[in-house]
């Protein structure tokens, strides 16, 4: 961790020399989650439970700092609802876990064309998420009478006690379209490295995943290029 933030910060001083413009953007749109699990149980021996994907809210903003005029250095901070729908099957109940996490995407962007025109963009780097809270639900089953329940998630690195860990490490890619009024889209997608499973051994393995689609409108840098440039050309 501490050599990605290293990293992260040497990044953004070589950006401070390089253009020294820098714009905000606020972004929203939805996120979906999953966790792939796999787990060694004393009864049934190891296997992987049956998941699938959970909607939820993404929202944040990211700072856009220009290294070249194609070349930019993106650090954001988002709240995602994230975690995992659980599918029935003979060793567990489906339900869903809701895992809300702060992801924090340090990602390198690469954008066409000139700046203050239409530019698709794309990108990868590094994130950090932190998972704040969770909670999780189990469905009833008719066939043997349970009734279904719900309730919190302890996070933390205690095996036996918490459900996940707090600290989750990982690598995303990003794809999407900027107009020249600073209206963009994005698409990403985020994969986990980190064992979640405060376990962590081989046998007990729970990794994130997700994608999802954002909308964003950059604030200062590419507006007011847009207008200096049009003055010089007049």
């Amino acid at each position: 961790m501490n050599k990605i933030v290293l990293a992260a910060f040497s990044i953004a001083l070589l950006a401070s020399k390089a253009e020294a413009q820098i714009s905000f953007s606020p972004e929203i749109g939805f996120n979906m989650a999953t966790m792939s699990m796999k787990v060694n149980d004393l009864a049934s021996g190891s296997f992987k439970y049956n998941t699938g994907w959970k909607a939820g809210l993404a929202i944040g903003g990211v700072a856009d700092i220009g290294i070249t005029g194609s070349i930019y250095f993106q650090p954001g901070l988002f709240y995602e609802m994230n975690g995992v729908k659980l599918t029935a099957s003979y060793v567990n109940a489906g339900g869903v876990w809701n895992i809300n996490t702060l992801t924090i995407p340090l990602n390198i962007e690469y954008k066409t064309g000139e700046k203050g025109g239409n530019r698709f963009f794309i990108g990868t780097g590094p994130y950090i998420g932190y998972n704040l809270s969770a909670s999780y639900k189990i469905d009833a089953d008719p066939t043997t009478g349970f009734p279904g329940s719900t309730g919190n998630m302890t996070i933390g690195n205690r095996a036996g006690k918490d459900y996940i860990k707090p600290l989750d490490l990982g690598w995303g890619i990003n794809t999407g379209y900027l107009l020249a009024n600073g209206f963009y889209i994005r698409l990403h997608y985020q994969m986990g490295i980190t064992n979640l499973n405060p376990y962590s051994d081989k046998y007990d393995v729970y990794k994130s995943s997700a994608y999802g689609v954002t909308l964003g409108y950059l604030i200062g840098g590419h507006a007011s290029h847009t207008k200096k440039e049009t003055k010089q050309k007049k």
